[in-house]
């Protein structure tokens, strides 16, 4: 028997479906595609008060145009809702070389596994965290190194001019340690050369690591949110890498004074004060040193003369240089300072394992050139000083 196939096609007929199908349809499709355009519709400007900036890093515009950092080792937190698309809007007006990668940041939600990119090649917004089902999620958003052209003036920078999320999410509050640490430091603090040694001053944002400093050791065994201004190069009586001015003059003035400056632009505020600040500057001033104690001395009195009631804590540098000239910088300001001023500063003294390896001589097991600290001597000494400090009994 033979069987034959045969194939037929339909067509439909608009003039058939009822009007009341095609309407349906049309609203049905219309609220899909208004869906998809609405999902990063909503900005979130950096003056919202749940939105956490390391408080002596940032200069964040009172009208909420942008948030501004220079040093690596700054960071934001914050806490969203109902969020199924983080996106960080980025500013690279100012950037001279937006071709190259000039700093390198990272990000992790809800303490997972962090994603990196450099800047300004991975473009804004930057995706941060999507996912189709809505929830309650926290951003951790670390500027990591720099490649140490220009960061005073500055276009080597990190510039955010917003948060773009969908439009149901909204900021709640998120959890936030209980002290706060700033800390002033150089290229030891900075993470210089701690994870490798680059080739080229371009590759040096892939070889310096702000989050494996000693510092950041340190500010999590005192339970501290973090501000970390640490320039290469800096010091008492020398400026540093990135056109950065040294650390403290007389006069105040932007240009020779980075305690007080964020950049050439923006002062630093200190409406509010850290609990504890520590300063670990004097390694590259071992060829002034007549003009170190003065300088010590010098800061000293316009740090209490802006924060009067905060903890301070001098660490002299590790490799037991100038440490001489900066207990005499501390007594010389604590001889006229009276007893109520002087109790709150501390000159720490510590072991000898701490000098171990970065004390000069060459390449050792904890540092590449006998200066600066690898990741394992950063954790060593992470725990050294906060032991010391804790003994204190600051907090």
């Amino acid at each position: 028997m033979r069987v034959e196939t045969r194939s037929f096609k339909t067509t439909l007929d608009l003039r058939l479906v009822p009007v009341t199908f095609l309407v349906t349809t049309i609203v049905l499709l219309l609220a899909v595609l208004s869906v998809s355009y609405s999902v990063e519709a909503k900005k979130i400007s950096v003056n919202d008060p749940l939105w956490y900036f390391t408080e002596w890093n940032w200069h964040v515009d009172p009208a909420g145009s942008f948030a501004e950092a220079v040093n690596p080792g700054s960071y934001f937190k914050l806490t969203v809702k109902d969020v199924t698309n983080i996106s960080l809007l980025l500013d690279f007006s100012n950037i001279a070389y937006p071709k190259q990668n000039l700093v390198s940041v990272f990000w992790s939600i809800d303490g997972r596994t962090s994603n990196n990119a450099t800047l300004p090649t991975a473009g804004s917004p930057l995706k941060l965290y999507s996912n189709a089902q809505p929830g309650t999620h926290t951003v951790f958003f670390w500027f990591n190194s720099r490649n140490s052209w220009n960061s005073w003036t500055p276009w080597e920078f990190v510039r955010i001019t917003g948060l773009q999320v969908n439009d149901a999410a909204s900021l709640i509050a998120t959890t936030l340690r209980p002290n706060r640490l700033l800390h002033y430091g150089d290229s030891i603090s900075e993470g210089w050369i701690n994870v490798c040694v680059p080739t080229s001053n371009d590759a040096r944002i892939y070889c310096d690591s702000a989050a494996d400093s000693w510092v950041t050791h340190l500010s999590a065994a005192l339970d501290a949110e973090l501000s970390m201004v640490a320039w290469a190069g800096q010091g008492y009586t020398k400026g540093g890498n990135g056109d950065s001015p040294l650390l403290w003059t007389a006069n105040g003035n932007a240009n020779n004074n980075a305690w007080t400056w964020i950049d050439s632009k923006y002062k630093r505020s200190f409406t509010k004060c850290p609990n504890i600040v520590t300063n670990n500057h004097g390694t590259n001033d071992m060829n002034n040193k007549t003009y170190i104690s003065k300088a010590v001395a010098g800061w000293l009195n316009d740090f209490q003369t802006v924060c009067p009631k905060t903890k301070i804590v001098m660490i002299p540098p590790f490799g037991g240089f100038v440490k001489t000239e900066i207990e005499a910088g501390v007594k010389i300001y604590t001889a006229k300072a009276g007893t109520t001023k002087s109790a709150l500063i501390h000159v720490l003294s510590l072991n000898s394992v701490s000098k171990e390896g970065i004390s000069g001589g060459g390449g050792s097991i904890y540092s590449p050139d006998g200066i600066h600290p690898n990741v394992l001597k950063d954790a060593q000494l992470g725990a050294i000083v906060s032991a010391a400090i804790s003994s204190l009994r600051l907090l």
